[in-house]
């Protein structure tokens, strides 16, 4: 089993993956850039909100961004996707 990934570090990975600047970041998830960085050195936990902001911006599931699972989105999302693209 892959080891499991907490919050920040995923966060970091995300957003180093996406190219995004903190500043930027912050904007899309409507927090001040200093809430964001004391999400990524471990300060701070977002609120639910945040959480539903952050996986939104990178379309990742809520288990994915919080290290619980190694699979960014659900199957059954992606497999509903394709389903209504044939329609």
């Amino acid at each position: 089993m892959v080891p499991l990934v907490d919050f920040a570090v995923r966060l970091v990975q995300l957003k180093n993956e996406g190219k995004w600047s903190q500043k930027d970041l912050a904007e899309k998830i409507r927090v001040n850039p200093a809430t964001l960085s004391n999400y990524e050195h471990r300060h701070f936990v977002p609120d639910l909100w945040t959480l539903l902001e952050i996986a939104k911006v990178f379309d990742v599931s809520l288990d994915y961004l919080c290290g619980l699972s190694e699979v960014r989105k659900p199957v059954v999302n992606m497999l509903l996707k394709d389903w209504k693209e044939r329609q």
